[in-house]
């Protein structure tokens, strides 16, 4: 009760010191270089914290009346004006924006945007058309064309459009992704496979990697030719780590085990992602103790575990429950208890 009554008493001193800065700014409106707008504008970013974004609007109207030329006043004000679903508002703010700066292609595409949401369609194509008559060998206008007819539902106009940004260098990671969906709705499935590959070789994170190569097998899958797809990428050396696990997982699904466990000892080696071999080890050795190969589940365990050891690798976690030191080994030895575990042969090991 005490917590939230003194909740209650900030606000209501925010709100009175809030009037008497806006006094102050009014005040000073003719006299620009004395307004301390830093407080103001602190003080509407704590409004927009506790979700008052009215107030933090009010505030912020009053900073760009007293100081135009605060641009970045200016954005925060058309943003919070999308917040609360002023469209029209956030578009005039934008606009006010591209006076200043009109080859600022972040505000042309919040402008856009803005007249999309607030109902006006023909508005927002006729203008982002215009970027391209301006400047015709800029792929980012085509690519914000595309993504407005995509909208609309128009997939050839938007696969047109963004191969015209491709052809203008604007070729990053999720314009493929979104060009690979599009084939996809067209079912054209040669084009969204060129676009997936697209998008993995443009990306630079390995969580996002992943994620793509699965989308690709995925659509292998589709198609109904994921084994071969995924032989052919083996024979021509492109394939990937996540490509090459499904292709173990694939041989094993089909009782290949020895196809199974050498594909599965080529991903474990394809990846220094300790993670990733810890899961990959734990279905070598499932595939391993299917063969009834015990000694050869040993020997990769103990090849590994004397590998971490010597590496002296050890790692420290922090829980609830307490603290867990892991040594160099036990990643190893915890798979392969599980491996035995799945199987039922705990007790063998």
């Amino acid at each position: 009760m005490s917590r939230s009554k003194l909740f209650f008493f900030l606000v209501i001193l925010m709100l009175i010191t809030v009037g008497t800065f806006m006094a102050g700014l009014e005040a000073q409106n003719t006299e620009k270089e004395r307004v301390p707008v830093q407080e103001f504008v602190k003080m509407a970013q704590e409004f927009v914290e506790l979700n008052q974004i009215e107030k933090a609007i009010e505030i912020y109207e009053r900073i760009v009346k007293a100081v135009p030329e605060d641009f970045e006043s200016l954005e925060q004000l058309a943003t919070l004006y999308s917040r609360i679903n002023q469209h029209e508002k956030a578009a005039q703010t934008w606009s006010k924006l591209l006076e200043a700066a009109p080859e600022n292609t972040k505000y042309q595409d919040a402008l856009i945007n803005s007249l999309q949401a607030a109902g006006k369609r023909n508005e927002a194509l006729e203008l982002a058309q215009s970027y391209i008559q301006t400047e015709p060998e800029v792929g980012v206008h085509y690519a914000r064309l595309a993504k407005l007819y995509a909208d609309e539902d128009n997939v050839d106009a938007a696969i047109a459009n963004y191969e015209k940004a491709i052809e203008f260098a604007h070729a990053d990671k999720q314009t493929y992704l979104k060009l690979a969906e599009l084939y996809f709705v067209n079912e054209d499935i040669d084009g969204a496979e060129k676009a997936l590959k697209n998008a993995i070789l443009h990306t630079t994170s390995e969580w996002d990697r992943q994620s793509i190569e699965r989308q690709l097998i995925n659509l292998y899958r589709y198609q109904g030719n994921l084994a071969q797809m995924l032989q052919k990428a083996e024979d021509e050396g492109t394939i990937t780590f996540e490509m090459q696990k499904e292709r173990a997982r694939l041989f094993l699904n089909t009782g290949e085990l020895e196809k199974s466990v050498d594909a599965f000892k080529k991903a474990f080696e394809m990846t220094n992602n300790s993670y990733k071999q810890n899961r990959v080890a734990g279905e070598l050795l499932k595939a391993y103790l299917k063969q009834g190969r015990t000694d050869l589940a040993l020997e990769f365990y103990e090849a590994e575990a004397s590998k971490q050891s010597r590496s002296k690798h050890v790692s420290t976690s922090f829980r609830p429950s307490g603290i867990t030191v892991t040594l160099g080994g036990d990643d190893t030895r915890e798979t392969l208890i599980n491996a035995y575990k799945s199987q039922g042969e705990l007790e063998v090991l």
